[in-house]
């Protein structure tokens, strides 16, 4: 890495390699191991940005009360982050708390196609349920995230914190005042799940109108941790669009998505079949979140599949003989720049996903 010229690097912390039953005594392996690691990237001048938990669950700990979706959560989440803290506060000082918790929620909890399993639907799920463990993951995993800031505060001094998030953009697909609004709505819907509640201190009014009453209602107490606990950047996830059309039949939120233009024109697909190439949704939704939040934005993950690398010959994916991976680069770069000389954006870093793919 430092060949290439790299000076920051993204990694995460595992919970248990660190706290093997999720509390207690820190494991001193784990530790020793990622203070090396984290010496050599101070050796070599380049950057830490240190995650603390990126979808690894203490299975002893989930079999006590179930993971994301109780109240304890939050406090033996933050004991983690304590711990972590402590031990290199002093070489790193910025960090993420959570990765994704929007994913790990939905698909852990929601779908069930994430650890730990849990859905409605009992012909993939022993147990779970759909209409409300995501929502209370959602509410947990939000307050656990203040928590830790607010110990972060006292332990790292002038270091910096976030959650990140990913985020897609949804753009109308005709100028029409019903797409421009439905394309809003979902919007708002999603970029604002875990952010609004971060800047504003609770739901958007559109969450809570889409979801009702199962949706938990943050206490006065809680709605200032989230305030008093802001974070210091936006840590943003960002790999597809959607262009996005007023549908009235589509309830709650009255708007459903395609990735065919109005000129008839589909985006390019990756090899992972949701991701859609979009470049200039890039452009807007830096720009969206700069008019909604006025933080600046560190995107901590962007990046593509190469159609067919999966069968492909190792040479051509790696070598990128049909340049569909510097393609995407370049043009999602090109609108971050432009985000930032004509939007006035605060666009900070740019972290591509990913040097080592997900083993990192």
């Amino acid at each position: 890495m430092r060949s290439l010229g790299v000076r920051n690097f993204r990694l995460s912390l595992s919970w248990t390699r660190l706290l093997p039953h999720g509390t207690g005594e820190p494991n001193q392996e784990g530790v020793a191991f990622y203070s090396r690691l984290i010496d050599a990237l101070g050796a070599a001048c380049i950057e830490p940005f240190v995650t603390l938990y990126h979808w690894d669950f203490p299975l002893s700990l989930y079999e006590q009360y179930g993971g994301w979706t109780t109240e304890r959560v939050v406090a033996d989440f933050t004991a983690y982050a304590e711990v972590a803290f402590k031990l290199f506060g002093d070489r790193v000082k910025n960090w993420v708390t959570l990765n994704e918790p929007e994913t790990f929620c939905d698909q852990g909890y929601g779908s069930g196609v994430h650890a730990p399993g849990r859905c409605s639907d009992r012909a993939r799920c022993t147990e779970g349920d759909s209409s409300t463990e995501p929502h209370l993951c959602s509410y947990y995993a939000l307050l656990a995230h203040a928590s830790a800031v607010r110990s972060f505060r006292k332990l790292v001094p002038g270091g910096r914190i976030a959650m990140s998030t990913s985020i897609g953009m949804s753009v109308p697909l005709t100028d029409s005042a019903a797409d421009v609004a439905a394309a809003d709505r979902q919007q708002t819907f999603n970029a604002g799940h875990f952010l609004d509640p971060i800047y504003t201190g609770d739901w958007s009014d559109v969450r809570k109108a889409a979801v009702g009453s199962v949706l938990p209602a943050f206490t006065p107490q809680q709605r200032q941790l989230l305030l008093d606990t802001r974070q210091d950047f936006i840590a943003l996830q960002h790999y597809t669009a959607r262009y996005t059309y007023h549908n009235a039949s589509a309830p709650p939120l009255y708007a459903s998505d395609t990735t065919v233009g109005a000129d008839g024109v589909p985006l390019p697909r990756a090899d992972s079949p949701w991701l859609h190439v979009f470049p200039s949704a890039f452009r807007d939704l830096l720009g969206w979140l700069h008019r909604r939040y006025n933080q600046t934005i560190i995107v901590t993950e962007n990046g593509c599949s190469a159609p067919g690398e999966g069968s492909r010959p190792m040479h051509e994916v790696l070598c990128d003989l049909d340049r569909f991976r510097v393609d995407y680069f370049r043009q999602y770069i090109g609108n971050a720049t432009a985000a930032v000389e004509e939007d006035g954006v605060m666009l900070e870093g740019y972290f591509a996903w990913s040097l080592l793919d997900n083993f990192e």
